[in-house]
């Protein structure tokens, strides 16, 4: 790992760096789209072409890990860290961080909001004309251990789920799923 550390302004700093990966990426997860709801629809995106929805959960480029976190504790001064909450976009029945670097890796805040909108709609099927019915799970997770932070339907589209995070276990991580389309 290299990691840069400048000094800013006003008691401010970056940390900018390239986090390397040696060795081989573990294989890409398959969900197979015959057991999704709306199979045809959710495979216009991350597909194999032979009914396979794609997930990279390491992925390298050029030797760096991309979708990393850095995670810098006990600051004691500096700039004010201005954040208004995560905003996530179900589109093809994939759930997509909006704001950041990444798509599938994104920063929560403890008691600030999390986000979920759901942008998909078939109009080819009467049944999901007005909206592809979304599940956003959210679980905290610290090695095995998840629990439920929050669990609502989204069925149309339009419609965005609002939760406040409440973070409980020291150095645990937030993870959404889909309870509908893996």
């Amino acid at each position: 790992m290299a990691m840069a550390y400048e000094e800013g302004s006003a008691g401010g700093a970056s940390v900018a760096g390239k986090i390397t990966f040696k060795g081989t990426p573990s294989a890409p997860k398959l969900f197979e789209f015959e057991k999704f709801p709306q199979p045809k629809y959710c495979s216009q995106a991350d597909s194999d072409g032979k009914g396979h929805r794609v997930l990279k959960e390491v992925s390298v480029n050029n030797g760096a890990l991309e979708d990393v976190v850095v995670y810098i504790e006990n600051i004691e001064k500096g700039k004010p860290f201005n954040f208004n909450g995560t905003d996530v976009k179900a589109n093809l029945c994939r759930f997509l961080i909006q704001g950041g670097p990444s798509t599938f890796v994104g920063l929560v805040e403890k008691k600030a909001e999390s986000r979920v909108e759901n942008t998909d709609a078939d109009p080819s099927d009467p049944k999901t004309a007005t909206g592809v019915l979304h599940n956003p799970h959210g679980y905290e997770v610290k090695g095995a251990s998840r629990t439920t932070m929050f669990n609502k339907p989204l069925p149309e589209k339009g419609q965005v789920g609002k939760e406040k995070i409440m973070i409980r276990k020291k150095e645990s991580v937030m993870k959404t799923e889909c309870d509908q389309h893996g």
